[in-house]
């Protein structure tokens, strides 16, 4: 037991190293490419990384897995594990060679082979075999050949041997040739016989990982020498075995069909009751419903957290050991109006809602039910089930959202299908795309919900087929019931044309967010010059694609990295055509920029400064992320201001346009006027004037709210105003502010964006101070042309607000 225990986690570890050594060599990777990479089944990948992030090794990305804060601290552990195993092993060495000596004069199969040919395996390994040829092939073929169902005395007979490698085993002569004159040491014929791998004996197999072991050590260990379990079975309590949540999860659906079917068609069931934590309304049938389930699902008697659409979140007892996740009536107004397609979804998850490992969902009408455990494959009616095979666009049949919201965007696709089914339970759907009657899934209202697709998105992975958000990143569920996503789940082999469709050489699908019309061919790169690791990305990009597409710089990294050729103003890069600009820095560098474009082009940023609320891109995933917007790219439009004084244009701001007391710690008063009308006279240090995308700046430290960019709005802030009265304002954005200084002695200055201005307009024929006085009249108003900032996922401005502030 202990020899197959050490075998196992030498196993176990090599596979996590390998999904490591892929992660850190090549960066975001998906499950599938990790797959490719590795040889492993997807499942054994996905417990790799789930118990490397446990471990602090690695940590979740939009586009995959990045190495993790605790990949250094793990090599310090690493000799002290592997020393624990080495000392199993031995251990075993030992005991097989008492074994061996009490059966030394024994021939055939009756003899312990296992531990005299893995104790002369060993020996062979650490003293014979590398003086004389690589380690591993020797022994290995040596090894091999020691199973095969002849009688022992063959496998001391030199001869046989190598009239047996020369016949079969050409290319091994040499190592079989020293194997064979080998075998005539005068071990007993038992060691060398029943031990291989392909031993006709199950119970004398030596699994090969102990020639990985010998031979290269691993880089990694368990955190704090934990040895981990096989990922075939993988250490869960036995209430949440596959067999248990099944028939807990069979148990709830049947007690929540009992509560609704007295209700279901009947005018009663379609009453308001509230509005449910997920924003929704809550029918009297929801209700139902979901008291039932929680009523069920109380019963089981362990601790848990339950997740769900009315409710919002319920913890029964202390110390929840799983999460549910919980949708009980998924189609409400199909099963308001007696249409037989409703259904309930069940997810099952750890605590802190990731991991989800088991899903089921049942059809409440006619009784269909699918069920997926990590890992297991996906089931209907306790059959397996794999998604459709279908490849060409033309022939596949559909359920689509979205038509009303996105035309253009869903209008596409839907035009070029076989069938369109709409069918209103967004669970059942996703079950019936995993089970091949649907081919694929299609919702880009972002409207979805976790409890809408937890459970559907791990059949559907599960049956085979595919799932993402609608740009074609790895689908992030969030941990809470208010974030909206949106999906693409298919049967995996029309996957990407469906996104191609959907996602790129698109019209406007709503207001504020844009496809990128035509393809990119020209890319501009503008980059901080301070720093080195920026400069090194900025050439690695170019290294990169720059035989994919043209590739320009602005004026000063081309200059310090010598490549004056690709060389360009800022403000000259929209009339040379370019189509995407790449900020390498921080939220300066891409402020800055922007300014020097009249009509600012779509601009994506590589994290390398310190806050970054603007610049999304962390460094490690820039090539991926670059890779996947060079074929089409989604953006967003952020309003600008556009500051005048005396009716002469001084700047644009992105951010905010402050105006300040030119004394410091001195303070003075202004007089604001909106659209002509005194909106206040305030009294302070100086003022904010903050668009939502400045909100998080300037404005936020001076005590201001955050706005969310969707709002279209102007924020008014004072600075350490002198009367209490003196409070923040909010005002629509298309309104004209006018500004003013009363007090005919002082003088203010204009900053914008952390810049400023005035001086920079100065010339010998128009001469302007850089201070603005009583006589002055400065304008804000919106600028005509927006800022465009690209989109890479789909996280909403409150979690990146969250995070980046935590």
């Amino acid at each position: 037991m202990l020899f197959e225990q050490a075998v196992s986690e030498l196993d176990l570890l090599q596979r996590h190293l390998a999904v490591l050594k892929v992660v850190a060599a090549r960066g975001p990777i998906g499950i599938l490419k990790l797959s490719d990479a590795t040889g492993m089944e997807v499942h054994k990948i996905r417990y790799s990384l789930r118990i490397l992030e446990q471990n602090g090794l690695i940590r979740p990305s939009q586009q995959g897995a990045v190495l993790g804060d605790n990949y250094t601290g793990f090599m310090e552990t690493m000799e002290q594990n592997f020393r624990n195993l080495e000392n199993i092993l031995r251990t075993v060495e030992e005991q097989g060679k008492q074994i061996e000596e009490q059966w030394s004069g024994l021939s055939g199969y009756e003899g312990n082979g296992l531990w005299g040919c893995f104790s002369f395996y060993i020996f062979l390994h650490l003293f014979f075999l590398p003086v004389f040829f690589p380690p591993g092939f020797p022994c290995l073929f040596f090894f091999c050949f020691s199973s095969c169902p002849f009688p022992p005395f063959f496998s001391a007979c030199p001869f046989f041997a190598l009239f047996f490698s020369l016949s079969f085993f050409r290319p091994l002569f040499l190592p079989a040739l020293f194997s064979a004159c080998f075998s005539v040491c005068p071990f007993p014929p038992a060691f060398f016989h029943g031990a291989g791998p392909m031993s006709p004996f199950p119970a004398c197999r030596l699994p090969p990982a102990v020639t990985i072991f010998i031979t290269e050590y691993p880089e990694i260990t368990p955190k704090e020498g934990k040895i981990m379990t096989d990922p075939d079975n993988i250490s869960r309590p036995d209430f949440l075995s596959e067999e248990s949540l099944l028939a807990l999860a069979r148990k709830v659906a049947e007690g929540t069909k009992k509560a609704v079917d007295t209700i279901i068609g009947k005018e009663e069931a379609d009453d308001f009751m509230f509005i449910g934590a997920d924003g929704t309304d809550t029918k009297r049938i929801d209700l139902i419903a979901e008291n039932e389930a929680i009523r069920l699902f109380e019963e089981f008697g362990h601790p848990m957290r339950i997740i769900s659409e009315e409710i919002g979140e319920k913890i029964i007892g202390e110390d929840p050991e799983f999460s549910v996740i919980l949708d009980p009536l998924d189609g409400t107004n199909n099963a308001v109006t007696g249409i037989p397609f409703y259904s309930i979804s069940i997810a099952f998850a750890k605590p802190d809602l990731t991991d989800i490992f088991c899903g089921y969902i049942r059809n409440l009408a006619n009784g269909d039910e699918f069920f997926a455990y990590e890992g297991k494959g996906a089931l209907m009616n306790g059959e397996k089930i794999r998604s459709s095979s279908v490849s060409l666009i033309k022939e596949l049949t559909i359920s689509a959202y979205g038509y009303r919201h996105d035309k253009d965007r869903a209008g596409k696709i839907c035009s070029r299908v076989r069938k369109i089914r709409i069918l209103g339970s967004v669970a059942l759907e996703l079950s019936y795309v995993a089970a091949g009657k649907i081919d694929a899934f299609i919702d880009v209202r972002s409207a979805l919900r976790l409890v809408d697709i937890a459970a559907g998105q791990l059949i559907v992975r599960e049956a085979g087929g595919s799932v993402s958000d609608g740009f074609g990143c790895n689908l992030a569920l969030p941990d809470n019931l208010v974030k909206p996503v949106n999906l693409v789940a298919s049967n995996g082999v029309v996957h990407q044309d469906i996104l191609d469709l959907i996602s790129y050489d698109e019209i406007p699908c709503r207001s504020e967010l844009y496809y990128y019309k035509g393809k990119v061919s020209k890319i501009a790169v503008v980059s901080r010059c301070d720093n080195k690791d920026a400069l090194d990305m900025v050439r690695k990009i170019v290294d990169t694609f720059g035989d994919q597409v043209d590739v320009v710089l602005s004026s000063s990294p081309a200059r310090l990295l010598g490549m004056d050729e690709r060389g360009i103003s800022v403000s000259k890069m929209e009339e040379e055509h370019v189509d995407l600009v790449i900020s390498i820095g921080g939220d300066g560098t891409i402020l800055r920029n922007i300014a020097k474009m009249k009509k600012p082009i779509p601009i994506i940023g590589i994290h390398m400064g310190t806050v970054g609320f603007l610049a999304d891109v962390d460094p490690e995933n820039a090539i991926d992320v670059i890779s996947h917007l060079i074929r089409g790219f989604v953006y967003d439009e952020r309003p600008r201001l556009e500051l005048s004084v005396n009716g002469r244009f001084v700047q644009n701001s992105i951010n905010e346009v402050v105006a300040i007391s030119s004394l410091q710690a001195k303070i003075i008063t202004f007089e604001i006027f909106v659209n002509g009308t005194l909106l206040n006279e305030v009294r302070a240090d100086g003022i904010v004037f903050a668009t939502p995308t400045g909100s998080t700046a300037y404005a936020m430290s001076a005590g201001g709210p955050i706005i969310s960019p969707d709002v279209d709005a102007v924020e008014i802030v004072p600075l350490a105003p002198f009367k209490l009265s003196s409070r923040p304002w909010i005002i629509p954005f298309d309104n004209e502010i006018t500004i003013r200084v009363k007090e005919s002695k002082k003088t203010a200055v204009l900053v914008v964006d952390g810049k400023t201005v005035l001086s920079d307009i100065s010339t010998e024929e128009n001469p302007v101070d850089r201070h603005i006085t009583g006589n002055d009249v400065v304008t804000i108003r919106r600028s005509r042309y927006p800022a465009r900032f690209v989109r890479v996922s789909d996280a909403i401005f409150f979690d990146k607000v969250h995070r980046k502030l935590q």
